[in-house]
């Protein structure tokens, strides 16, 4: 099964200049949990700022690079240059667990077609962005899980986190 894992503001922007533009450890936290031991699928602008922010791929995930040069450089990473060649590696390397999209923009617009399910965080904000979230057709789409947390001291915002499967 390929799913989509994305966080998004209520203008669907999820980034702007390389950026998320809010803190939620608890989104990250939610985020680690559902793709941890799991095959990740992520281009190359994308990937490069996980190693620019942590220096390192995500830990515990097989990552699938679309149009990236980064196989020879870490483990449990390999490169593809098409949505073909990302779809088939990830079905080779997943033992038939769900496959997330993590981003950015283009890959998550070029696999939504193709997504059975999309696990999307949505930011109680309309910050300024760069890069946004395709919008999911109501036809398309529908609502089966919805949880909601306030602002606090932890979190810059309030947000929900949603789960949204294909009709």
């Amino acid at each position: 099964m390929l799913s989509i894992i994305v966080a998004t503001a209520k203008n669907r922007v999820i980034g702007n200049k390389g950026k998320i533009p809010w803190h939620l450890p608890d989104d990250f936290k939610y985020f680690a949990e559902k793709t941890k031991n799991k095959v990740v699928i992520v281009g190359k602008t994308t990937f490069q700022s996980i190693l620019d922010l942590n220096h390192k791929p995500l830990p515990n995930r097989t990552h699938i690079v679309l149009g990236g040069d980064f196989a020879d450089t870490y483990d449990n990473v390999f490169d593809v240059n098409s949505i073909e060649g990302a779809q088939n590696k990830a079905e080779e390397l997943s033992n038939n667990q769900e496959i997330f999209v993590i981003g950015g923009a283009s890959i998550y617009e070029q696999f939504l077609s193709l997504s059975n399910k999309v696990y999307l965080t949505e930011v109680d904000c309309e910050p300024i962005g760069d890069t946004f979230f395709p919008k999911l057709k109501e036809n398309e789409w529908v609502l089966i899980s919805e949880i909601a947390h306030e602002r606090d001291a932890r979190h810059d915002y309030k947000f929900k986190f949603k789960t949204y499967v294909r009709k």
